[in-house]
């Protein structure tokens, strides 16, 4: 729905949210090759994925992406420990020259992402130290404590606290989705997406130039510490500081060129996990690859989708194969 100059709203219609998401991507690219600027909005959506995929959609494209996410409440503002604030994600996105990936930066505003607290409680490993509190206020790092009325708490103390409640704002006010802490929420993904034309405010050659890796590598390597320690997980001395390589970016290729998941075996509906060229039975993925198959494989993430409100085995054996025919379709242009 267009709502005139360079704004729209996208309808996810309670649907899968991976679908409602790229619409608005391809709609804000759209606006900004034409506004040099748009803005889109996703309402009445479920869970979208990893926000890093949408905002290198845009960059692809030659344009920067912003975005934003609001969720269901997990995480406890700064100083307390009542979950009123989603894991709220934000994501942005440049481009680079052609034949160089986007940089891209996503993160959740939380100090783990409730995904990755789920995978470390699956196998039993401990929380962060400083990541959980339980429903008394104590920090904890056991995992358990988290799913026993406990919370996350914000990365970064009071700055992450003041990321995640302007992405509240922008997500769930704009969106119509509400904020996380609101009682009528709906545990929906209120989602807006920027997107920026390069173009519109220098040469696009110039900029990609700024951005071009030897530039980058140079300009940012990280410098040793005068004391002659660099800290513990620091990185090594001359290590280019961008652009970051990450298990996502460096198992893509082969993850992409590998064949399409086989549904060998009928998944745990209750639960289960999609194969994965790098994990293990009952394992959280070895190539750290599990964020990014949800969103890279249509057909994961429609095994992987779960809901307490989708019904008896039956009734989700039938979502599921009306999702895989879903995933599996091109949709409309202009929808």
């Amino acid at each position: 729905e267009s709502l005139g100059d360079a704004c729209a709203r996208v309808d996810g219609a309670w649907g899968w949210g991976q679908p409602a998401a790229h619409i608005a991507t391809d709609t804000a690219v759209n606006l900004a090759r034409a506004k040099g600027v748009g803005l889109v909005t996703v309402g009445r959506c479920n869970h979208i994925g990893r926000l890093g995929e949408y905002v290198e959609k845009v960059s692809r494209a030659g344009q920067i992406g912003l975005m934003a996410c609001n969720s269901p409440p997990a995480v406890a503002p700064y100083g307390g420990y009542t979950r009123l604030l989603g894991t709220n994600p934000i994501a942005w996105g440049a481009p680079r020259a052609s034949g160089n990936p986007p940089i891209v930066v996503d993160f959740a505003t939380a100090t783990i992402a409730e995904g990755k607290l789920r995978i470390a409680h699956a196998i039993g490993s401990k929380a962060p130290l400083g990541a959980v509190v339980d429903k008394h206020g104590q920090p904890s790092t056991d995992t358990a404590a988290f799913y026993d009325g406990g919370a996350l708490t914000t990365f970064g103390g009071y700055k992450g606290f003041g990321l995640s409640v302007m992405a509240e704002l922008m997500a769930g006010m704009l969106s119509g989705t509400g904020s996380s802490s609101d009682p009528d929420y709906n545990h929906g993904n209120g989602t807006p997406l920027f997107a920026i034309d390069v173009g519109r405010f220098l040469p696009a050659d110039d900029f990609m130039e700024q951005v071009d890796p030897p530039r980058v590598s140079t300009r940012f390597r990280c410098q040793a510490n005068p004391s002659g320690g660099r800290g513990r997980g620091a990185p090594p001395k001359g290590f280019p500081f961008l652009p970051p390589p990450s298990p996502r970016s460096m198992t893509s290729p082969r993850r992409l060129a590998s064949a399409p998941y086989e549904l060998a075996q009928p998944p745990n509906l209750y639960g289960g996990r999609p194969p994965c060229p790098g994990r293990q039975r009952n394992r959280p993925p070895a190539c750290g690859c599990f964020s990014s198959c949800f969103s890279e494989r249509p057909l994961a993430a429609v095994v992987m989708y779960r809901s307490e409100k989708s019904g008896p085995p039956k009734t989700q054996l039938l979502t599921l194969l009306a999702g895989i025919l879903i995933s599996r379709s091109k949709l409309p242009s202009g929808r």
